[in-house]
C-alpha cells in the first residue's frame, strides 16, 4: 500500500474505509493466488485419475475413474468459479452487519456437530474434509495464527477467529467441498480428490500466509506482533485484541462463550453415552456442587503428591476417572456439616473427557513404555488445563496439546534403551515434566514457556543429527553411485550376450576389460552424454564384427571398419591404463577371430551359401537376428492381458506412496528377530530406486531397495508412521468411542 497512510484506530463499529481497502487487497491476493492452487490441483487430480483408471483392479473401478475424470474435466471451469464465489464471499461476511442471517450463512460447513446419525458417505466426506483441514493447520500454525490476529484487529464488525477467518483452512476446504458437490462424483473417488487438493494446499498454503501478514504488515497492522502471538500497540489498547496467539477467537476462561463447539459436542456424546437425552452446556456451572475455583485448588493438591514424581520404573499409574471423582469429592468439604459436596457437571464430564484422553494416548502402541510413563504425569496438570481454559479442546494451537504432540513426535523414532534415565531426551523430557508438576497453578502461560524451552532443545538436537545426517548421506549416495554404475554396466553387457553365441574373447572384453572402462565412465560421468553412448555402441560394434557373412561385399564393410574399431577398443583400455600385455593377448586373439569369421562361409539347413543380404527364404540375416535380440523390453499389455492381481496392486500403491512421501518420514520395519525398528526415511539415491534410513542421530540404519521396501509395506511387515498430531487423533478417538457407544444403546 504505497503512499498510503498506515491504519491506527480505536475500536468502533464499524472498520473505517482504510481498513475496508486493505481487506480489499488482502481478498485479491488471497483469491488469485487460491485460484492458482486450485487449477494446478485440477491438473494432478486429472493426472491421478487418469492413472488411477489405467492401474485399475476392475473394469468396474476402471469406469469409476474414467468417469469422474470426465466430470471434472467438463466442469473444471464451473468449479474454478465457485470456489472462487466462495472465498468471496467469506470475505464479504467480514464487514457485513451482524444479524443472525449473516450468523447462519458464516458458519462454516464442517462445523455442523449435530448428534444424528449421518449418511455414511455424508460422514467420510466430513472426516476427509477434518483430516484435510488439521493438517493444514498444524503445517501454518504459527502463520495462521498471526494472520488471525492481524484480522481480529483489523475487523470491527466482528471477532475474528476458526470460524470466520476467511483464510483459515476450514473455510478453503469447505469453499473446495462447495465447489465440488455440483459435480456428480462416488465417494471413493472424492477421497483422492480430497487428498489431492491437500496435498497442493499444504505446499502453497504457507507461502500465502506469509504473503497476506506481510501486506498486513505493510499496512500498518500489529507489524511488531511477538512470536508468541501477543500484538504490540502503541497508544490505546484495542478492546478487541487477543491476549495470545492460541486464544484468538477462544475463550480466556471457563465463563466464556467461544471456541466451546468441540467440548459441547463432547458433552452431548457422554451424556447420550449415559442413557440421557439433553446435553450439558460446558459454560453452565451450577451452585450446588464444587464450585471452579475449588476443583482447581484440589487438583492442584492432587498435582503435588509423590505418585507423579518420576521414580525411575518407567511406570506412572493414572488415575481412573471415577478414582478422581471420589479425591475431589472428599477435598470439597462443606464447611458447616462436614460433608463432601458432589462436583458441579460441567467439571464432572470434563474429568471424564480428560480421562477417556490420556486413556487413548496411553495406548498408543507407537509410543516407548518410558515415554508413556512421561506423558501419563500431564494428566492432572491438563485436567487443571482444560477447567481453567475451555478453548483447550476447540484449539490445536494450545500449548498444552501443542507439547503432548511434541513430546510425542520427538519420541517417534526414539528407541527404549537400558537404561532411559542416561538419554538427553528422555532427561529433558522430565524435566519439562517436573517444572510443570512444581509451578503450573493457574497461570496457563507456563504451558507456552515450557513449549518454547522444549522446542529449542529439540531443535539443538535436530541441527546435530543433520550434521551428521549429511555425512552419513553424502557417504551412502558415493556408495549407491559406485553400485549404480555396477549394476547399470552389468545389465548392458548383459543384454547383449543374452541369447547370442559369440567367441570367448568377446565375453572377455566385455566382461572383463571394457566393463572397466564402462563403470569408470558412469561413476565420473553418469550414464549419459556421448562418451557413454559411443563407448555402448563400441560394444554392438565389437559383437557385430565377429558375424559370420558369406557376402562379399559384407566381408569388405566388416574389413573396412574393422581399423576404427580396434583403434576406439585401445584408446579406451589406454585411458583407464589397462594391463598393456594383457590388452596385446586379447587383441591378438581379437584378431584371429576377425581372420576366421571372414574366411567362414554361413551356409543355409541344406548346406547351400547363403547369397547376398536378404538370406534364404524365411532364414534371418544376422542383423536381423541381432535386432531381434536387441528388443528384450516387455510389451505393453494388450487390452485382453490380465489383470494385476492383488498382491501386485498393493505392491504398485507402495511404490506410489514411496515416491511421493516426505524425506523425514518415519518407519517402521519389523526385523527376522520379531523386533520393531523405527527408521527415518533421510534421502532417495540412484533416481529414486535406493532409500536410505536413519536413525534419531543421524546414523545409518538401512540402505534399502525402494521395490523392497514397498514389498514390506504391502505385506505388513513395514509401516509408515503418520504425522498427525497424538493429541488431536486421541481427541477424534474418543469421539469415535462415544458414538459408537451411542449407537450401541439405540440397538
Amino acid at each position: 500500500m504505497v503512499g498510503q497512510s498506515k491504519v491506527v484506530y480505536l475500536n468502533t463499529q464499524s472498520t473505517p474505509s482504510a481498513g475496508v481497502q486493505t481487506l480489499n487487497e488482502l481478498s485479491y491476493l488471497a483469491e488469485s493466488s487460491l485460484e492458482t492452487m486450485l487449477r494446478q490441483a485440477l491438473d494432478q487430480i486429472d493426472d491421478a485419475l487418469f492413472d488411477r483408471a489405467e492401474r485399475a483392479a476392475s473394469s468396474a473401478d476402471q469406469a469409476l475413474f474414467f468417469a469422474t475424470m470426465r466430470q471434472v474435466r467438463m466442469n473444471r471451469r464451473v468449479v474454478v468459479q465457485m470456489f472462487t464465489q466462495e472465498m468471496e464471499s467469506a470475505f464479504t461476511r467480514l464487514t457485513q452487519p451482524d444479524s443472525q442471517e449473516i450468523r447462519e450463512s458464516a458458519a462454516p460447513a464442517g462445523a455442523d456437530y449435530s448428534l444424528a446419525l449421518m449418511d455414511e458417505t455424508v460422514v467420510e466426506e466430513r472426516v476427509a474434509a477434518e483430516t484435510v483441514t488439521g493438517k493444514l493447520r498444524t503445517r501454518c500454525a504459527f502463520p495462521l495464527a498471526q494472520l488471525q490476529s492481524r484480522l481480529d484487529y483489523l475487523v470491527a464488525e466482528r471477532k475474528v477467529d476458526e470460524c470466520n477467518n476467511p483464510l483459515d483452512p476450514r473455510q478453503i476446504v469447505d469453499a473446495f467441498a462447495v465447489a465440488m458437490d455440483g459435480l456428480d462424483i462416488e465417494i471413493q473417488p472424492k477421497l483422492v480428490i480430497f487428498k489431492l487438493f491437500e496435498k497442493q494446499a499444504l505446499q502453497q498454503l504457507p507461502e500465502l500466509y506469509e504473503a497476506a501478514n506481510q501486506l498486513l504488515i505493510d499496512a500498518g497492522i500489529m507489524p511488531k506482533l511477538r512470536v508468541t502471538g501477543e500484538p504490540l500497540i502503541v497508544g490505546e489498547d484495542r478492546a478487541q485484541a487477543p491476549e495470545s496467539g492460541y486464544q484468538a477467537g477462544a475463550g480466556a476462561g471457563p465463563l466464556s462463550g467461544d471456541g466451546n463447539a468441540t467440548l459441547e459436542l463432547l458433552q452431548g456424546l457422554l451424556v447420550q453415552a449415559r442413557g440421557g437425552n439433553e446435553p450439558v452446556s460446558s459454560t453452565t456451572y451450577g451452585t450446588e456442587g464444587g464450585g471452579h475455583s475449588e476443583v482447581v485448588q484440589a487438583l492442584s493438591a492432587l498435582q503435588q503428591q509423590p505418585r507423579w514424581a518420576n521414580n525411575g520404573t518407567g511406570v506412572t499409574q493414572l488415575f481412573a476417572a471415577e478414582e478422581l471423582k471420589a479425591l475431589l469429592g472428599s477435598a470439597l468439604v462443606v464447611a458447616s456439616s462436614g460433608l463432601s459436596r458432589p462436583i458441579e457437571r460441567a467439571a464432572d464430564d470434563t474429568i471424564d473427557i480428560v480421562s477417556m484422553l490420556f486413556d487413548v494416548i496411553l495406548d498408543d502402541s507407537r509410543l516407548a513404555p518410558s515415554i508413556k510413563a512421561v506423558i501419563a504425569r500431564l494428566q492432572i496438570p491438563v485436567l487443571k488445563v482444560a477447567m481453567l481454559d475451555r478453548s483447550f479442546f476447540n484449539s490445536r494451537q494450545h500449548p498444552a496439546r501443542a507439547l503432548i504432540n511434541e513430546l510425542a513426535h520427538a519420541a517417534m523414532g526414539w528407541a527404549e534403551p537400558e537404561n532411559p534415565s542416561a538419554d538427553p531426551l528422555y532427561r529433558k523430557m522430565n524435566e519439562v515434566m517436573n517444572r510443570i508438576l512444581e509451578e503450573f497453578e493457574e497461570d496457563i502461560v507456563l504451558f507456552e514457556q515450557v513449549l518454547q524451552d522444549f522446542r529449542q532443545f529439540l531443535e539443538q538436537e535436530r541441527e546435530r543429527a543433520q550434521a551428521v545426517e549429511a555425512r552419513t548421506c553424502q557417504a551412502a549416495e558415493g556408495k549407491a553411485k559406485v553400485e549404480d554404475a555396477r549394476e547399470r554396466v552389468q545389465a548392458e553387457i548383459e543384454r547383449r550376450l543374452r541369447g547370442e553365441s559369440v567367441p570367448a574373447v568377446i565375453r572377455q572384453i566385455l566382461e572383463g576389460a571394457w566393463s572397466k572402462v564402462l563403470f569408470i565412465t558412469c561413476v565420473k560421468d553418469g550414464p549419459q552424454g556421448l562418451i557413454w553412448e559411443s563407448q555402448l555402441e563400441l560394444m554392438d560394434r565389437l559383437i557385430w564384427s565377429v558375424q559370420p557373412s558369406a557376402n562379399p561385399e559384407q566381408r569388405q564393410n566388416v574389413l573396412a571398419r574393422i581399423p576404427a574399431l580396434l583403434n576406439d577398443l585401445r584408446e579406451g583400455l589406454n585411458a583407464i591404463l589397462y594391463n598393456p600385455f594383457e590388452m596385446t593377448r586379447l587383441f591378438k586373439e581379437l584378431e584371429a577371430e576377425h581372420i576366421r569369421c571372414l574366411s567362414t562361409s554361413q551356409t543355409d539347413q541344406g548346406g547351400n551359401t547363403v547369397d547376398g543380404e536378404g538370406g534364404s527364404e524365411g532364414e534371418p540375416t544376422v542383423e536381423q537376428e541381432w535386432n531381434a535380440s536387441d528388443c528384450d523390453e516387455p510389451s505393453v499389455a494388450s487390452e485382453s492381458s490380465p489383470l494385476l492381481t492383488e498382491e501386485q496392486c498393493l505392491r504398485e500403491e507402495s511404490l506410489q506412496r514411496l515416491a511421493t512421501v516426505d524425506l523425514g518420514t518415519w518407519f517402521e520395519f519389523s526385523t527376522d528377530a520379531g523386533h520393531q525398528l523405527r527408521a527415518k526415511l533421510s534421502a532417495r539415491l540412484n533416481g529414486g530406486r535406493r532409500l536410505i534410513f536413519v536413525n534419531r542421530a543421524g546414523f545409518k540404519l538401512a540402505d534399502k531397495k525402494t521395490q523392497e521396501v514397498a514389498e514390506d509395506l504391502s505385506n505388513g511387515k513395514a509401516f509408515i508412521l503418520d504425522h498427525n498430531m497424538l493429541f488431536d487423533k486421541a481427541l477424534e478417538q474418543v469421539i469415535t468411542n462415544l458414538r459408537d457407544l451411542r449407537a450401541d444403546q439405540s440397538l
